[in-house]
């Protein structure tokens, strides 16, 4: 087991009480399975626009971040300087990292170290509580400074497999809707913290039904998605092959959607997209992709019921918001590359299933929402924002401003969007567009946040806008 060279004061009590002067013996043997899903948004072009959703986050209070690593009175002189740290609400980023959860399969008790590492990104939120997490300045006396991002559980107790109805009682549950919960529907050994950040006020620990944990990235996904008039244009620019991708088109009550089979690195894959309202019934497709797309995750190492509780997760986001997506699984060794994770001891099986889902701006939308931004710029009305219905779901009008923003700075000549400081000089027109973005952005941003304080996610902005009115 990983030796830890520091120790934080509130960690003494935990460590105290769980070590013993037993001789060691060799652990049972578990597996670990995890799934998660990476996304990022497209433009026509298939070049990954940064965004931010512009939402509070949908997760329940007692889940961790950056600003508060745990629970009971023993950090509470340390919060001033926690609040100061900065979320993944702070920035834009290329990917989302929503929802990655490991799963312990054993027979018998006993306990795992484990570490996530994220090079090209940032780890936001987790439970239970992490040991220590980066990356962190050095706050004297309670967590030493690290520039990786990381999040370590040292001695976490892996208990013999529940059901989840023999744990409920246990786990923290709040009333509000979340997407959390839906991944506790699975078969699997309870884990409970017994080191460091994660003792609560009695000192027990805090108990789920798998790890979690979320982040964001600025590294570039395997997928590039480029659409022209009526088709995609789907190519692999990793190194490893594609196994599986469905591409899913959705709009009011009807969608359509293409399985495609192995991608190999490099290749190229063009598929025609139909007329937004020439697809089939939305409830009985989307029904049929989740079978399908269940079917997928198994063969990649999921069992069912992980792999229902995965879809379980994200059935609105993937299904029933309005827009064009691929969903694809992610290479495994793409996967291990960007989200190094270790065990000690290790499982004698390790399965890490993960969904990319490449959300595409098309030219379509991109022209429609050029055409909105200009009206607005012209009357300033905030009604004029309806017209983005049907454009992007709420979440994503992020990204569409961006790329909105990217075009008409790039329209502008070059003198203008380098300007110079030269006093007295007459505000540049670049400066215009970003400040009209900015208006746009703050007209936007109620609306979105108002979504995600509910259970179902209107499919599209001007629901939103509609249903404020």
């Amino acid at each position: 087991m990983r030796t830890i060279g520091f120790l934080a004061p509130w960690a003494i009590a935990c460590i105290t009480a769980t070590l013993s002067g037993a001789t060691p013996k060799a652990p049972p043997e578990y597996t670990a399975h995890e799934w998660g899903t990476f996304t990022s948004i497209q433009g026509s072009d298939g070049i990954p626009i940064p965004w931010n959703p512009l939402a509070i986050s949908d997760l329940p209070d007692f889940v961790h971040s950056r600003q508060n690593p745990a629970m009971g009175p023993a950090i509470n002189p340390y919060r001033p300087l926690l609040s100061q740290l900065d979320g993944k609400g702070a920035t834009t980023w290329l990917q989302r990292m929503e929802t990655p959860v490991i799963y312990f399969h054993s027979k018998e008790a006993l306990e795992v170290s484990v570490r996530v590492d994220m090079p090209s990104g940032r780890l936001t939120e987790w439970f239970p509580a992490a040991f220590a997490y980066g990356p962190l300045p050095a706050i004297s006396g309670f967590l030493p400074g690290s520039t990786n991002s990381y999040l370590e559980w040292p001695g976490l107790a892996i208990l013999p497999s529940a059901r989840p109805g023999d744990v409920v009682g246990r786990l923290p549950h709040l009333d509000a809707p979340s997407h959390y919960y839906a991944a506790r529907q699975v078969t699997a050994s309870p884990v409970r913290t017994t080191i460091g950040a994660a003792c609560t006020r009695d000192g027990v620990g805090e108990n789920e039904q798998f790890v979690f944990y979320r982040g964001v990235a600025n590294f570039t996904a395997p997928l590039r998605v480029r659409s022209a008039a009526h088709s995609l244009i789907i190519e692999n620019t990793g190194a490893t092959p594609i196994v599986s991708a469905f591409v899913w088109q959705a709009q009011g009550s009807v969608a359509s959607f293409t399985r495609l089979g192995p991608l190999e690195p490099g290749a190229t894959s063009r598929m025609d997209v139909p007329a937004a309202r020439a697809g089939e019934p939305r409830p009985a497709l989307a029904k049929r992709l989740q079978q399908q797309m269940s079917g997928a995750l198994v063969a990649a190492g999921l069992n069912r019921e992980e792999a229902a509780a995965m879809i379980a997760t994200w059935r609105d986001s993937w299904f029933d918001e309005d827009g064009t997506r691929v969903l694809y699984l992610v290479p495994r060794a793409f996967v291990d590359a960007t989200l190094p994770v270790t065990f000690d001891p290790p499982p004698s099986r390790l399965e890490r299933v993960f969904v990319g889902r490449a959300e595409v701006i098309d030219a379509a939308r991109e022209q429609r929402g050029d055409e909105l931004f200009a009206e607005f710029r012209k009357a300033h009305d905030p009604a004029i924002l309806s017209g983005f219905h049907g454009l992007v779901a709420p979440r994503f009008a992020d990204a569409l401003l961006t790329a909105i923003g990217n075009r008409q700075i790039a329209a502008q000549p070059a003198t203008q969007r380098n300007p110079g400081n030269e006093p007295g000089t007459q505000l540049p027109e670049v400066l215009r567009i970003l400040e009209d973005l900015q208006k746009v952005r703050t007209e936007l941003t109620p609306l979105v946040q108002r979504t995600a304080s509910t259970s179902g996610r209107p499919s599209t902005l001007g629901t939103v806008a509609a249903n404020a009115r």
